[in-house]
């Protein structure tokens, strides 16, 4: 037995590795990209629904949901399920549909980013972020209201999430 795994050794090892980079990109492709993100937390907005919108959204954003407290995301969760419900709100029930969708790296040379940054970093870790990118959308509910958004994405780690609407410069 010990002679034949010796044998097989390398070739274990090297089907091992194989099986690590598959799974490393299937994962990989499944992260949402700046646009998905973004798209997913406003359709979770529009929806109420909290579990996808904590998924989708960037720290920063969860601050924000939580009035600027440090407090857990369960508890977070908990609290934004009970407002929710206390205030009898309806989710959307319409198709809801995305256009005009535009994606524009910010590159981190640049002055727009180091201020974006700054932003960020009133509510949340800038050290997380990777990367960042406006995205450009209209979102509309059942063909008739819309609405013109203008988000900042932020990749932290491997995946992108809703940042914060962009803001103006001070």
């Amino acid at each position: 037995m010990t002679r034949c795994l010796k044998r097989y050794w390398p070739l274990l090892v090297f089907a091992f590795l194989l099986a690590a980079v598959a799974v490393f990109f299937i994962v990989r492709s499944r992260l949402p990209g700046p646009e998905e993100a973004v798209k997913g937390y406003l359709t979770a907005s529009l929806h109420y629904d909290v579990d996808d919108m904590l998924f989708f959204a960037s720290d920063y954003q969860k601050k924000a949901l939580a009035g600027n407290a440090d407090i857990p995301e369960e508890t977070l969760r908990e609290n934004l399920k009970s407002f929710y419900a206390s205030q009898n709100l309806q989710p959307e029930t319409g198709k809801i549909s995305f256009s005009d969708v535009t994606v524009a790296n910010i590159e981190p040379s640049t002055e727009r980013y180091r201020f974006l940054l700054s932003e960020y970093g009133y509510k949340a870790d800038p050290e997380k972020v990777r990367e960042m990118a406006l995205v450009r959308l209209t979102c509309s509910v059942s063909g008739t209201r819309r609405t013109a958004y203008r988000v900042v994405a932020v990749r932290c780690g491997a995946r992108w999430y809703y940042g914060f609407i962009e803001p103006t410069e001070r």
